[in-house]
């Protein structure tokens, strides 16, 4: 099983997300790992929507629990316009970040610095980390 030795680790670019999907395939996260958790994906505006359905959509299909969190409203545009509908708002997501195994952020570095502005992001990854979940950045190489 593909799991990064570094919870910060980043996702270079869309080969990078394809040859991790290309490893769930082969080899997907055993169920206890994830059994009971949450893997979640924030959303924002123009994020890289790429990044985000291709996490939702494979992790989804080998059966892991994803949830795509809005962290500034609904239906957000990604980078090229594709909207994603979140399933919680951050503000509704707040008290189920002990319960991540993963936090997926598929933003560019200056996304993510805007990130710092809201406390509700800091408090979310806090509350995931505490429970050891990984933490996978999209970043622009």
């Amino acid at each position: 099983m593909y799991m990064p030795n570094n919870p910060f680790e980043l996702v270079p670019n869309a080969e990078a997300v394809a040859n991790h999907t290309k490893q769930l395939h082969k080899d997907p996260p055993a169920p206890s790992t994830f059994s009971g958790r949450y893997t979640f994906i924030l959303w924002g505006d123009k994020f890289e929507e790429e990044t985000a359905s291709i996490f939702a959509a494979e992790l989804r299909r080998v059966g892991i629990c994803v949830k795509v969190i809005g962290i500034t409203g609904s239906a957000l545009k990604g980078r090229y316009g594709l909207s994603l509908t979140p399933d919680l708002t951050l503000s509704q997501a707040l008290p189920l970040a002990p319960e991540a195994a993963c936090v997926i952020v598929p933003c560019s570095m200056a996304k993510l610095r805007q990130l710092q502005d809201d406390p509700r992001v800091g408090q979310f990854i806090a509350g995931a980390a505490a429970n050891q979940a990984q933490l996978v950045i999209h970043h622009d190489s």
